[in-house]
């Protein structure tokens, strides 16, 4: 079971980023649904993603190529997903509610 998803078939670099600077999908990995796989691309405008749990926590996204790929525990949901510029602008945000 997959929430999230974005199909990036037969689209052109400035389509697949036209309304938001990344395209993510996100759905549960392993036995019982609890842990949720986060994956995507990024525009060159992401210079870095923060996840913030809602367990008050929050950390640094992996980021490599215009590509991310991370999990998170689904006990700490909503995850909200936090891009940010060169400048340090927040350039999008995403929430993950976890279904």
């Amino acid at each position: 079971m997959t929430h999230g998803s974005a199909s990036t078939n037969c689209r052109t670099i400035e389509r697949l980023f036209r309304d938001r600077p990344w395209e993510l999908s996100w759905g549960f990995s392993g036995a019982g649904q609890q842990i949720w796989l986060v994956e995507g691309l990024v525009s060159d405008d992401v210079a870095r993603i923060e996840v913030f749990l809602g367990s008050g926590t929050h950390w640094a996204a992996p980021l490599r190529d215009n590509a991310t790929i991370f999990r998170i525990p689904r006990a700490k949901f909503p995850a909200r997903v936090v891009a940010y510029d060169r400048d340090g602008r927040v350039i999008g945000v995403q929430t993950i509610r976890g279904g």
